[in-house]
């Protein structure tokens, strides 16, 4: 993935921010995950984004490597709009046994909705990339 591609799947895939959902201690923990996520993004924390991701994840991509990529990967205009980038819901939670998948809606001037994936590892819920991914690949294409 391209670095800003990176970047990008992480600012937009990763968010997440309390709705008001209905109390339920997955959906309250998988959106903790996605809101620390987002604010890790947003201040360049990257090795706060990579502890919070799947071991799977972290298994089949190094932290030096991930950081290295996300500092590579935006210009000044792109550190901009992500400054901008505003996160409006998560919706539509599906938990499975042990991963589950949100509707993340983003704004930067114009809505967006992606689908981010999370893993239960050991009774935590993790960030996860979406299944169809390789390497420090985060979203798929």
């Amino acid at each position: 993935m391209k670095g800003w591609a990176l970047v990008a799947a992480l600012a937009l895939g990763l968010l997440a921010a309390c709705d008001g959902g209905g109390g339920n201690p997955d959906e309250a923990e998988i959106r903790a995950v996605a809101t620390n996520t987002f604010d890790y993004v947003k201040a360049e924390r990257w090795g706060d984004v990579y502890d919070l991701m799947s071991s799977e994840f972290q298994a089949r991509c190094s932290r030096d490597d991930f950081i290295t990529a996300a500092e590579a990967a935006l210009t000044p205009e792109q550190r901009q709009a992500l400054a901008s980038l505003k996160l409006v819901a998560v919706e539509n939670i599906r938990i499975g046994e042990n991963t589950a998948v949100a509707s993340v809606v983003t704004e930067d001037g114009a809505r967006s909705v992606t689908a981010r994936f999370f893993a239960k590892e050991e009774g935590r819920w993790r960030a996860a990339p979406d299944p169809s991914t390789t390497g420090c690949n985060t979203e798929g294409g």
